[in-house]
């Protein structure tokens, strides 16, 4: 699974409504962190750029950069079915990266 449901270290956007039931709906959905654009996609563009395989700093340089907004898992997870392919997480991006960069 491509989300991360802890924002430590990554900038946070909440895009929820203010009449959002935000106890109610945390307790049993939390919230998870997804990239916009994806990070698959951000590195894949670095890459495709680069012209090279990005090294270690690069992926994480990306990733530190990236936009990522708070979504209810049930919301990211239907992102995922409609994109049609799963992200990587930010958290284990490096190793995550190395796995599917020769899948696409």
């Amino acid at each position: 699974m491509g989300f991360a449901c802890a924002a430590q270290g990554y900038e946070l956007h909440l895009l929820i409504p203010l009449t959002f039931p935000m106890r109610q709906t945390l307790s049993t959905d939390p919230l998870c962190l997804v990239c916009i654009p994806t990070l698959v996609s951000l590195l894949k563009a670095a890459e495709d750029r680069k012209g090279t395989p990005l090294s270690e700093d690069e992926v994480l340089e990306i990733r530190d950069n990236a936009t990522a907004t708070a979504v209810p898992f049930s919301v990211a997870l239907a992102l995922e079915k409609e994109r049609g392919y799963e992200d990587i997480a930010p958290e284990e991006c490096w190793s995550e990266w190395q796995r599917v960069r020769s899948l696409i």
